[in-house]
């Protein structure tokens, strides 16, 4: 019978091999870029812009281009869109505008839903818009606050 220090090496080894696989089959081969401590996501309020830590891109919410969401508390025949527009200007490049839509009810956690707009090797999606409408309050666009999700795009 062989003893135990002739299995360490192979243990190791294939410990090591594991966790490698377990890290190539995670990698979706996007990089966040970081604000808000580490998060890959970024929270707007209107009028608002912020710099990522790590790739000096700073972004910020110019305006509410439409909110159709059906508000809560009203029965609607479809479930509304909401659009904004925001302004990214990433190191040595313009300033550059980009809207992004986000379908009434979708929220955050509603990841299959959320539309990814693509550019200057960026990806951007407006992840949730708040507040939601509510049945016969008016929103100014001052109240709205925007969480945006974005990668580096390799």
């Amino acid at each position: 019978m062989k003893n135990r220090q002739t299995y360490q090496p192979i243990l190791l080894f294939s410990a090591m091999a594991a966790i490698l696989l377990l890290t190539v089959i995670g990698c979706d081969h996007r990089n966040p870029l970081y604000f808000d401590e580490g998060q890959d996501f970024v929270v707007l309020h209107y009028g608002e812009s912020k710099t990522g830590d790590i790739t000096q891109l700073e972004i910020g919410f110019n305006r509410v281009v439409s909110d159709s969401r059906c508000p809560n508390g009203e029965r609607c025949f479809w479930e509304g869109k909401a659009e904004i527009e925001i302004w990214i200007h990433p190191r040595n490049r313009d300033i550059t505008f980009i809207n992004l839509p986000l379908t009434g009810y979708t929220f955050a956690q509603d990841s299959m839903r959320h539309v990814g707009v693509d550019t200057l090797g960026y990806s951007f999606a407006l992840v949730e818009l708040n507040p939601y409408p509510e049945f016969k309050n008016t929103i100014e666009d001052s109240d709205y606050e925007a969480k945006i999700m974005f990668q580096v795009l390799d």
